[in-house]
C-alpha cells in the first residue's frame, strides 16, 4: 500500500528545520499577478540574508510556476535551499513534482493565515 504524501504547513516547519530562523536556505514564495491577471512573477525570499529571487513564468498555472521552478534550480549548487514556503494558492499545486525533482521541502502558510 502506498503512502499518501499529504501537504506540511509551516507549523510543522522547525520539526524537520530546528534552526530555519537562523540558517541560510529557506524560502518564502508567492506570486504577483500582474494587470487583468494576464502575468505573474514568482517572489522567493531567503528569510536571514532576505535576498529576493524573482522568476517570470510564461502564465500563472501551476505548471507556468513549475517550469519556472525548474529553470531556476539546476543553475545553483545542489540543496543551496533546504526549503520553500507558499501559500495556499492553486498556482503551487504542482508542489510535490518540484520537491520530489530537486529534493527541497516544501511548506504552505496555514490555512486562514495571511503569512
Amino acid at each position: 500500500m502506498r503512502k499518501e504524501v499529504v501537504r506540511l504547513y509551516i507549523s510543522e516547519r522547525t520539526v524537520e528545520f530546528p534552526d530555519f530562523d537562523r540558517e541560510f536556505g529557506h524560502l518564502e514564495g508567492d506570486t504577483i499577478v500582474g494587470r487583468r491577471h494576464g502575468s505573474a512573477v514568482i517572489t522567493l525570499v531567503e528569510r536571514v540574508s532576505k535576498m529576493i529571487i524573482t522568476l517570470r513564468p510564461e502564465g500563472r498555472k501551476a505548471s507556468d510556476i513549475e517550469k519556472a521552478l525548474n529553470s531556476m534550480f539546476p543553475a545553483l549548487p545542489y540543496r543551496l535551499f533546504k526549503s520553500i514556503t507558499f501559500d495556499c494558492g492553486k498556482e503551487f499545486s504542482s508542489w510535490k513534482s518540484i520537491s520530489n525533482q530537486h529534493d527541497i521541502s516544501i511548506f504552505f502558510a496555514d490555512p486562514g493565515t495571511l503569512s
